[in-house]
């Protein structure tokens, strides 16, 4: 562990936080942990938890199939206000740990706030829609009066709030609370804060509403897959992605299908994308408009299985693309899975709302599930490791010389969206595999590198001449070094490649 720190803010795009802090209060709405890991060979996962006051453990995130890098950055959340964590103050513990032994861990100080102390607490908030221009909510907890007023905002993504109305009470009862909004809350997170004359507050509490249509679960019927993050998931559930679900097949070779959640329109994007832990990127992804003005994403698929094109309309259930770890996968569900969130614009990076699974309501993280839905078309050939990879991914045979030994060089010439490609066999017990590859010009030419490994994961470079993807501990076995032309001026792009093999 060379570096880590506390912090009330973090960016979504790049692995970084606000200010560091050793103290937080529990009305915020989350708290952050980011650290950098010098990663040390044989490490593969490893996992956060979050310890509360007396060594419980409130949250706990798995890191998978981390990417082959010497320096590994983290950011991770665990939320505050309105869930069971900000009833627990004093010293909280964050630590990291892998294979059992505890790499490094860190404290702060979580406050409570004066409403508690004085009886103020807010336990339960449910809403009842009385009518098209009016919402009624009800407050369970204690020491609410028909003085109390309650403030209502809602959460726009970024860590932020924005203030919707003040309210006095419409009935008290012991125990609970009723006000009556004038007008209908959309899909989205609110909080709720009761104030009493004698200057009281409760901490916030949490009211969230989900859209009111049914989703089906976005996966092929007869397979099982496991959510392996849900809304509010601490490595990547956050900000705009707050309300989100991340789900895995439970094997590859059942098929991997990617279906539509609802009917509507396609847009597809398939941008070539492979696994890249640089940015918070959706990879291939595709968005689906609706009649009703919402948009449903799918992200992190696999690139060259997309079975639908931009403007088709597809049906509940029908096959869009095969699932896949293209962008920033690394996490929980790290390595082959589909990320799906909705959202009232079309942009894939706009603020998710929340949304429940038609079939089953009650999904969390950890839990298996199967899509009753039928489904309409198919996404191809059972997922079949680095011969899916090749499928997905033609590639001319520009070259049909034998598989050159470890530390051989490669010549070759490729034109605009073509493709070379060489293998290289790495013997058991490899420490690690070494491609570098450079091309004749910085600006007007540009050629794109990957490795697939015998098992089917795929590396993707930095987009940088020259190109150099390192692989720790590499899998044994047939190796593919691919090399595609995306950016030149008609002439053929003349590259070089050089291939090491450290034992």
């Amino acid at each position: 562990m060379t570096e880590s720190s506390i912090s009330l803010s973090a960016s979504e795009d790049r692995c970084s936080v606000g200010k560091a802090v050793q103290k937080v209060d529990n009305t915020e709405r989350q708290v952050f942990f980011r650290f950098l890991l010098s990663r040390p060979n044989g490490l593969r996962g490893l996992s956060v938890e979050w310890l509360a006051p007396g060594a419980q453990v409130m949250e706990f995130l798995n890191y998978e199939q981390l990417p082959a890098a010497p320096l590994l950055c983290f950011v991770t959340q665990m939320p505050l206000a309105g869930f069971e964590q900000a009833t627990k103050p004093g010293e909280w513990t964050v630590r990291v740990v892998a294979g059992g032994k505890v790499l490094h861990e860190t404290k702060f100080v979580l406050r409570g706030d004066p409403g508690a102390a004085r009886g103020l607490v807010v336990r339960r908030v449910t809403k009842l829609d009385l009518s098209a221009a009016e919402t009624s909510i009800v407050l369970d907890g204690a020491g609410m009066s028909g003085d109390s007023v309650v403030h209502l905002a809602t959460y726009s993504g970024a860590n932020a709030w924005q203030f919707i109305a003040s309210m006095n009470p419409a009935s008290v009862e012991s125990g609970r609370l009723t006000v009556k909004y004038a007008g209908t809350l959309t899909p989205g997170e609110y909080w709720l804060v009761v104030k009493n004359p004698d200057g009281a507050q409760s901490a916030p509490a949490r009211l969230v509403v989900a859209s009111s249509v049914g989703y089906s679960l976005p996966i092929a019927a007869g397979e099982q897959w496991m959510i392996t993050q849900a809304n509010y998931g601490g490595t990547s559930h956050w900000g705009r992605s707050l309300h989100a679900w991340d789900i895995a097949p439970l094997s590859l070779r059942s098929g991997g299908c990617v279906t539509a959640m609802r009917a509507g329109i396609v847009h597809a994007f398939d941008r070539g994308e492979y696994q890249n832990s640089r940015g918070h990127s959706f990879g291939n992804f595709i968005t689906i408009q609706h009649e009703d003005g919402e948009f449903s994403h799918y992200a992190h698929l696999s690139t060259g299985s997309f079975v639908v094109k931009t403007g088709q309309r597809v049906e509940a259930g029908q096959a869009l693309a095969r699932v896949g770890n293209s962008g920033h996968t690394v996490g929980q569900g790290g390595g082959y899975h589909v990320h799906a969130h909705v959202t009232r614009s079309f942009p894939a990076s706009a603020q998710s709302i929340p949304f429940t699974f038609a079939t089953m309501p009650d999904a969390a993280r950890g839990k298996v599930v199967s899509n009753s839905v039928p489904l309409l078309g198919s996404c191809g050939v059972l997922f079949d490791g680095a011969t899916e990879v090749s499928r997905m991914n033609p590639v001319p045979a520009l070259t049909t010389k034998k598989l050159e030994p470890p530390g051989t060089k490669w010549s070759a010439k490729v034109g605009l969206t073509e493709w070379w490609s060489q293998t290289l066999t790495v013997p058991k017990g490899a420490k690690a595999l070494d491609v570098l590859v450079a091309w004749t010009r910085k600006e007007t030419e540009k050629v794109d590198v990957y490795l697939t490994s015998p098992s089917g994961g795929q590396y993707g470079g930095p987009y940088q001449n020259p190109e150099r993807l390192r692989v720790e501990q590499p899998e044994s076995g047939h190796w593919r070094i691919s090399v595609q032309g995306v950016k030149g001026t008609g002439d053929p792009i003349e590259f070089e490649v050089r291939g090491n093999i450290a034992r």
